[in-house]
């Protein structure tokens, strides 16, 4: 079934397994974060909920620590980072495009391998009322690029996941606030 957020106007596909038996359910907008209320279309087949399966043991990691860890990349399981001190790339420019939120459309270069992101007392300022004074910084070593939340009051975010620490790859997005940005590594040309 096709939705359309009211909010950006984008359209995206909602699986109708998602209803599991109900009439409505929210969903979020991949492109704006809004809540929708989405009701099920007459003619939709109403699944049952899926059986409860039974739990694999897992292993629990406290909240303090990032959510998805690659064990090759620039946080150990325990959060902590693995390079040595922060430091820019040689021959690339980073640059951090501000895709929604009142500074939407602005582009932020970043000229050193840490940049506070917070609506002041920061190194780069942002008019976003749900922002912390000093919400989230940027750390670069080399070419690892990570975000880290700064125990903002309304956290920071990978996707749909609220992170303390998290490394991002050119063209990955995260979220502040109110605010989605997006980390741009390019190479000027000479």
């Amino acid at each position: 079934m096709t939705v359309t957020c009211e909010n950006c106007k984008k359209s995206y596909r909602v699986d109708p397994a998602r209803f599991a038996g109900k009439d409505r359910i929210k969903v979020k907008c991949p492109s704006c974060q809004a809540i929708l209320e989405v009701e099920r279309q007459q003619g939709t087949p109403i699944s049952p909920a899926p059986a409860a399966q039974p739990l694999a043991p897992a292993r629990v990691r406290p909240q303090s620590t990032t959510q998805r860890v690659r064990d090759e990349g620039l946080l150990s399981p325990a959060g902590e980072v693995r390079a040595g001190a922060p430091s820019l790339p040689e021959g690339q420019r980073i640059s951090l495009a501000i895709l929604s939120g009142p500074d939407q459309g602005k582009i932020v270069v970043v000229d050193r391998p840490k940049l506070v992101l917070g609506r002041s007392d920061s190194d780069v300022l942002l008019a976003d009322p749900e922002i912390s004074r000093q919400h989230a910084v940027i750390e670069i070593y080399r070419d690892k690029f990570l975000v880290r939340d700064l125990n903002s009051t309304n956290g920071t975010f990978v996707g749909d996941r609220r992170i303390t620490a998290e490394e991002v790859e050119n063209h990955g997005e995260f979220r502040v606030g109110g605010s989605r940005m997006m980390l741009i590594v390019t190479t000027p040309e000479e």
